[in-house]
């Protein structure tokens, strides 16, 4: 015996609408402190002194405009003993 499903039936105008309410970004995000977030992770602690250093002050300036981000943090084995300086 099948069960009846209701399925209600809605224009394309309105899904539209609705697409779109829920598709804009509704509330603004503050900034992220990227430091913050990694200095709770001991072996990302290089990484995290390289973007506080003046190397990186581009790179930081450049992260703190964005409104989505993705890093990929190098843990500390993997960094080189001495951090390049800014040319």
């Amino acid at each position: 015996m099948a069960i009846p499903i209701f399925i209600p039936k809605i224009s394309n105008l309105t899904f539209v609408y609705l697409l779109l309410f829920f598709s804009v970004n509704l509330i603004p995000i503050s900034s992220l402190n990227i430091t913050d977030l990694l200095s709770s992770y001991h072996d990302l602690s290089g990484f995290t002194s390289f973007l506080t250093s003046t190397a990186a002050a581009a790179v930081a300036s450049d992260l703190s405009n964005r409104s989505n981000i993705t890093i990929l943090a190098v843990p500390n084995d993997r960094l080189p003993t001495a951090i390049p300086s800014a040319k």
